[in-house]
């Protein structure tokens, strides 16, 4: 056996473990529906009739998206699904077995993804079972998928406050600025030519007395030799356009 597949046997066993449970109990589940329940009917046993107004078992079928959106597009749902089924094929490997949350979430929507594939693939529409208030008709596999989408997000809940927090900060500065004033920005005047100026030394050495002087006495010649750059007719300071300054 490769000696890559060997290493990634163990996670490929994960994989389809879970994965294969969340689709096998949701296509059991239509099964029993289908077989038991004529289309557009509803069930609920007799110690539970007290629920219907809230919650009851029926026979429905779905040719969008999950939870009934985006009907009619069947098709699209079907190469989706089985596009999804293949980048977590091809990812999953590399996934860290200290991400649990990760790895479990991804098997659970491949699962759910097969589920309803399985559906549109056999009959061209999902069979959806559940119905819970005015909710639309969902099955296991749509809760399969939407439970691998909470999964991943559980990492992430710490942070949710703090970000919602940024978000208002940001909301409400902008909601001043324009109504009231903009972020002061001190005007940087601008210095004139042979102009003596230390810049951020300044503000650096400002305490260090003799720092500031060896760094005065430094600006200041590269400032004359700069000047005796632009006029080397001047003999009286000629000798000095020859030295090295440091």
């Amino acid at each position: 056996m490769n000696k890559n597949l060997r290493n990634f046997l163990p996670d490929y066993l994960f994989l389809f473990v879970v994965s294969g449970a969340a689709l096998g109990i949701d296509q059991w589940t239509k099964w029993l529906v289908r077989e038991n329940l004529a289309f557009g009917t509803r069930w609920l046993p007799p110690a539970l009739e007290w629920l219907a107004p809230y919650a009851r078992i029926v026979h429905w079928q779905n040719a969008g998206a999950a939870f009934g959106l985006f009907q009619n597009g069947g098709v699209l749902f079907a190469a989706l699904a089985f596009l999804v089924a293949i980048v977590i094929l091809t990812y999953f490997p590399l996934i860290p077995r200290s991400e649990r949350y990760l790895r479990f979430a991804l098997a659970l929507q491949m699962g759910g993804a097969l589920g309803n594939l399985a559906d549109r693939l056999a009959r061209g529409a999902v069979t959806d079972l559940v119905s819970i208030l005015n909710f639309p008709v969902f099955n296991l596999a749509d809760v399969s998928i939407t439970l691998g989408v909470v999964l991943l997000l559980i990492p992430y809940l710490p942070h949710i406050p703090a970000e919602i927090h940024q978000y208002r900060l940001a909301r409400r500065a902008k909601e001043i600025n324009p109504r009231r004033r903009t972020p002061y920005k001190p005007v940087q005047p601008k210095p004139e030519d042979d102009t003596l100026s230390l810049g951020i030394l300044e503000v650096v050495f400002k305490d260090v007395a003799p720092v500031r002087d060896f760094t005065l006495k430094q600006r200041t010649k590269r400032i004359r030799h700069k000047y005796l750059s632009n006029h080397k007719g001047n003999a009286v300071h000629q000798p000095y356009s020859s030295r090295k300054l440091v």
